[in-house]
């Protein structure tokens, strides 16, 4: 008889745990857990963002936080192991600033703010033929040394 009223017992706790999560899962907050990020750019990245705009807005657009795997095309064929792979060495990586020719939208350099040194991210800029240029954050808020970093990448 013991056995049967643990048995029952434990089910009971069972069947409460399952009705609880399945409450907790259909609260509004968890459906659609999303909001509006503001600012985009947090008060460093504006500045620079400004700068870099007073710098080249006649020549460049500048777009902040590109995704690598919205820059980079994949060469290896869709769908098989090295496409995979390559893909995803890309996902979650970013640079900070694209510098893009108006009006052709072609990218002419990308800016990384106090990025650590990533092998791969740098093969790849090299592969690409675009300048990766790095900045420091005291740096880029520099009007100057912004404008040498951008002299120094071929940029004017």
């Amino acid at each position: 008889m013991s056995w049967l009223a643990l048995t029952l017992v434990t089910f009971a706790c069972f069947a409460l745990v399952f009705w609880v999560k399945q409450r907790q899962s259909r609260h509004p907050a968890l459906q659609f857990p999303y909001r509006l990020r503001t600012p985009l750019l947090d008060a460093p990245d504006r500045e620079l963002f400004a700068t870099l705009q007073a710098l080249l807005a006649e020549r460049y657009l500048v777009l902040p936080g590109v995704p690598l795997s919205e820059l980079v095309e994949i060469t290896a064929l869709p769908g098989r192991t090295p496409w995979y792979q390559a893909r995803n060495r890309l996902l979650g990586q970013h640079v900070d600033f694209l510098l893009v020719r108006r009006p052709e939208f072609t990218p002419v350099a990308a800016i990384l703010l106090d990025a650590e040194q990533d092998a791969f991210v740098e093969a790849l800029f090299v592969a690409l033929g675009l300048p990766l240029i790095r900045l420091e954050r005291e740096r880029a808020q520099a009007f100057g040394q912004v404008q040498q970093a951008l002299a120094d990448a071929g940029l004017h």
